[in-house]
Order: structure tokens, then sequence, then C-alpha cells
């Protein structure tokens, strides 16, 4: 008997992306053991170093044709995407995921012939780093690559059966499981005849007889078509995985939570109870990863509205409804430590003529979010008006809340009160705060000073190419800050160091080159308001002397040896530094029935000004 494990595929596509380091306290909290990650994500992999969680890495299509004909590339990838990551106190990688159902009949063979090719490549790139015993390569296939019309008949599509008998070969023998994304949402969704109970886990009045088995949900049938399909070419006892498989919320009739939390509990309590399927009893997948983990509100709705909403949670982390994984942990927990604009939204102007609105939903729609007003979704009967205002708040969301996304020709009204009609309503994007950053330097060299009271779970990360990255919350209700900054140019992080103190983090931080910087970050962006200069370390390039920095009572460390550690737990950082100010606290805000005017910008006198940063 096989145990089946859940885990989650964890996408990335949103508007409003959570910190990976919350995601991955999320899991944590969840108890949950496994992720599937869409691409060898940086942020997401370094969130998971050390956090036990186990990872497959995926490899997109359009990768395929180069790693078919490339060892270096392949070496290369590996390096850079699995090596880095793996070792002590490092990200458990147990899968790399070559492709994202390469076999989809829509692609008409597009990546068919890279695929093994592609494999081959990648599995000697393992073996010669050292890892083709632990890391396993798989290739997550979508069910249109088997067909029949009874699941003993399950046989792979014709121009298939030879690079699917390739395919398995090389599976088998690298011990590797078939992984299949399974979708009986999209069986009930695309054909109106199909029976809406079949779909489901709690019986059905359309059972599928074939011959003594009888099938009485869609998942069994599709999976044991499968098993057939793999029997016919000599390996009916590959071990399977469920790469995908869900139900949205929203988007799409038949997609809302009831349906999803019927789906989704009676899949895992069906996999759990470990019964399998009539061709394979007592046998249920290995793994089944649901999809998905929060939802991304960005992702294509060519397929249908739905696609924007497969999560179990939000896209800000929230229990969409009452779901208990079965991994001894309850009813879902709620994602901690996330931060929200101020409540502040906008509104159709109801002192205006809305008749010319029709351009500005568009250009609204066309950025944000609103598969929620189609037919079938959430909001789809809250009237004119309030499509006009959903759309609205929608796009002034995304824009974080900038007075100047709310005008729309003076149709828009930001407003205090919450205007959400029932259970369609528009959560705020979140956003982490911003400790106050100082800096200085030498021609050889940049001093950064990060201030932060009472800062808990803090993280510093540098990279050769001059990526600094700072996380920790603060504060009684532990808020979240971040700092990310592009610095402006290559650094040399084996000679960086780092000295942790009681009232502030102090780096110094080597150039690659020598030179004086003309700024601190790279680009054309405005500076930061929170990065300020260092008045009390600052020397101007042509001053005689350029002494250095006092560090005789500083202990320091490696910045190479920090790289996502939580560094608060080397030493106190005791209370230095302020709470940044509400990026927002300037904007003028109308009430409602009054017209919402900008915030004047302020004035800088000479003697303001500093070194650019």
């Amino acid at each position: 008997m096989v145990d089946s494990a859940i885990g989650v595929n964890w996408g990335a596509i949103s508007v409003h992306r959570l910190s990976p380091s919350i995601v991955v306290d999320l899991m944590k909290a969840n108890k949950i053991q496994k992720v599937k990650l869409f691409d060898a994500d940086q942020d997401a992999l370094t969130a998971l170093m050390g956090s036990g969680i186990q990872v497959m890495v995926g490899i997109s299509n359009d990768m395929l044709g180069l790693f078919s004909s490339s060892s270096a590339a392949t070496d290369l990838w590996v390096l850079q995407n699995v090596s880095k990551y793996i070792g002590k106190s490092g990200a458990d990688i147990r899968y790399i995921a070559v492709g994202n159902e390469p076999f989809l009949t829509s692609y008409s063979g597009q990546y068919q012939s890279y695929v093994v090719p592609a494999l081959i490549n990648l599995q000697q790139s393992l073996a010669r780093a050292n890892l083709a015993g632990y890391i396993k390569l798989v290739v997550p296939c979508n069910a249109d690559a088997y067909e029949s019309s009874l699941p003993s008949q399950g046989e792979f599509r014709p121009e298939l059966t030879d690079i699917m008998t390739q395919l398995v070969s090389f599976l088998s023998n690298n011990g590797s499981p078939f992984v299949v994304n399974i979708y009986p949402f999209l069986s009930l969704y695309g054909n109106a005849d199909f029976p809406q109970d079949y779909a489901f886990f709690g019986g059905t009045t359309h059972s599928v007889t074939d011959g003594a088995n009888v099938y009485s949900n869609a998942f069994d049938g599709n999976l044991d078509t499968l098993v057939a399909a793999l029997n016919k070419i000599g390996y009916g006892q590959m071990p399977i995985v469920i790469g995908e498989v869900g139900w949205p919320t929203d988007g799409a009739p038949n997609a809302n939570l009831s349906a999803a939390r019927a789906f989704n509990q009676g899949l895992i309590n069906h996999a759990l109870s470990n019964k399998g399927t009539p061709l394979r009893p007592g046998v249920p997948p290995m793994d089944i990863y649901l999809f998905g983990l929060l939802d991304e509100g960005a992702k294509s709705t060519l397929p249908g509205n739905f696609e924007r909403h497969w999560g179990i949670f939000s896209f800000d982390g929230q229990a969409k409804y009452a779901l208990n994984l079965g991994l001894g942990n309850g009813l879902l927990k709620n994602a901690k430590n996330v931060q929200y604009l101020p409540l502040r939204w906008c509104i159709a102007n109801p002192s205006r003529d809305l008749s010319g609105v029709t351009n500005h939903l568009k250009i609204a729609c066309s950025a944000a979010d609103c598969t929620t007003l189609n037919y079938g979704g959430s909001c789809n009967e809250i009237g004119v008006k309030g499509n006009i205002s959903y759309a609205f708040n929608s796009y002034y969301q995304m824009q974080k809340q900038n007075s100047q996304s709310c005008e729309f020709d003076g149709l828009g009204l930001i407003t205090f009160l919450n205007p959400s009609i029932g259970q369609c309503s528009k959560v705020f994007p979140f956003r982490s705060r911003h400790p106050e950053l100082k800096w200085a330097q030498r021609e050889d060299k940049v001093y950064i000073t990060v201030l932060l009271p009472d800062a808990k779970d803090a993280k510093v990360n540098l990279e050769a190419d001059g990526v600094f990255t700072f996380s920790a919350t603060a504060g009684g209700e532990n808020h979240l800050y971040e700092i990310k900054l592009d610095l402006f140019d290559k650094v040399n992080v084996e000679e960086s160091k780092i000295h942790v103190g009681t009232r502030s983090i102090f780096c110094i931080v080597e150039k690659a080159e020598k030179g004086w910087w003309s700024k601190l970050l790279r680009g054309s962006d405005k500076t930061p308001h929170y990065v300020k200069v260092d008045w009390d370390k600052w020397v101007d390039e042509d001053d005689d002397g350029t002494p250095e920095v006092n560090t005789d009572n500083m202990d320091f460390a490696k910045l190479a040896d920090m790289e996502g550690m939580d560094f608060s737990k080397l030493g106190g950082v005791g209370d230095m530094g302020q709470d940044d100010a509400d990026d927002n606290d300037d904007e003028e805000v109308a009430e409602p029935g009054e017209e919402a005017t900008k915030a004047e910008e302020p004035s800088v006198s000479k003697t303001d000004v500093a070194p650019s940063t």
C-alpha cells in the first residue's frame, strides 16, 4: 500500500505578489511538505532554503529546444538553478519538471521532439554535478496525451506512442514517476453534457461501467485510463504523481467556493483513504499537488476567466474556504504579517454622467482583474454602477492607490466608505514597509547601514551583480520590512562584511572594481525616500586622504556566509531608527461627494540637495 502525500503548486503570475518568505511560512504553518514551482524562481528558492519543504523546480517549454541541443546550456542551468540552492540548510530540490504539458494538443507538436533529448542532457548535467542520485527528472503531461471511451481501453494518442515509449523508458530507468495533470472541472466546463455529479467524489447517478469495474468519479476514470495506456507500452507498474488537480472558485458557472471545497476535500479524503482505483486497488498516486496554492490575478484568461481563481488561498494568503489537507493540522491557517494599503476605494463618481465610461472600463480591465464581473463570476449581478466601481477600484488598487489612477476624466472618486456589495469585495493589495537605509562610499567600497527597531526574523543577502536584499519583521504587530536594491555596479561578495549591532546592521560592501560611483543605485528611477546619505561617513571624491570608517569595536562576519540566514540570531538589533512614513500620507482623499485632489509636491531648497543616490 502507498500513502499519498499532498503538495501544492506555487504559481507567481500575480499583480500583487506575496513576499516569498511569507508564502513559505504559510506552507509551514499548514504543514505542507511538498511544493511545485513552474520555474526556477530565485526569490522562491531562496525563501525555501532551510524550510524542509521538498521542491519540484520547473523548466519552461521555450527552453526545451536549447536544452535538447546543448549540454553546456543544461550544465549552466543546473549550476545556477539547482547547485546554487541545495546543500546544508539549502532548498530540498527533489524533482526537476522538464517542460509543462509539452505534448498538449494545442501545441501541434511544437515541443515534441525536444523532450527526450533535453532529458538526456539534463540527466548528464545532474550526473556531472553529483546530483543524479538524488534529483529526479519528470515531464508533467496533460491528460489529453491519452484517450479512450472506457478506462481499460486507454492508450496514448497515436502520434505520441513512440515518444511516450521513449519517455517512460527513460523515467523508469532513472527511478522517476510519470507526472500527469487531471482536471475534472475542465471536462465539466467544456462539455455541456458532462454529468456534474461525476466530477465530484460524493457519489453519482451517472457511473461508468467498464467490465467488472464501476467508476463513480471522473478522477479515477481518468487516472485508470493512463494506467491502461502505460500498460499497453509495457509499463503498467509505473509510479504516478498528480502534478496538478483542483477546482477554481470564480470566473465561470460551477466555479465557486462550495464546489471548490467539495471537490478538493473529496479528492484529499479519497487519496488519503489509500483505496486506489479499480485498476490499482490500494495504490493511490505517490503525490498529489493541488492547483494551486494562491490565486494568480495576472494569468492569461484565454482558457477562461476561471484561470485567475484556482487558489485554495486568495492572493494575500487568506484561506478562501474551510479545507483540511489531511496533514494533521486541521483547517487551513491564514498567512501572517501581511501588510495592506490604507482603507481607500475608487468608485464611480455619483455626481457625474457615466455615459462615456466605456473606454475607461476597457483601460481599467485590460490592466486589472475584472474576471469576477463576467458571466458566472461572483460579481456578475452588482449592477452597472457596481461594475464601474469594481473596475475602477481594481485598477486603483493595482496602481497602489495612486490618486491619478482614480481620475478617469473625473468619473472616479476616492472614498473612505467601503463600497463592497455582499461577498463581492476587493481585497487591498499588501505592501511591505521599508526601514531607513544610509550609505556612503570610498573608492573601493560602499558602507550600508540598515536601521530598524526591534527587528526579528531578519535576513540579508548580497549577489555579485549588486543586488542587496534585506527583510525583517518589527513592532508589536510584526510588520514586514523589506529592501531590495540594485546597486550601481558589481560587487565582491566574498570580501564584503556585515556587523550586527544592538542599534543597526552595518555592511561593508567591497566593489568588484575600484572607482567612485555616481550614485548608489543603477537605473534612472527616483531614489526611494528611505534611502539616505550617511553624512557621518560621507567624503567627497576629491577629498585628500579619504579616511576609512573606524570599525575597531565591531565584529564582522562575511556576507557570503550569510545568504538566506536569519542574522538577527547573531546579536540584538536594538531600538534605533523609526518606522517609515506611509507613502500615501500626503495624498488628499475626498469624502463621498467631494472631488479628489492631488497632493502638492514639497519644494526643495538648494541646501536640501544631497549627493545623487
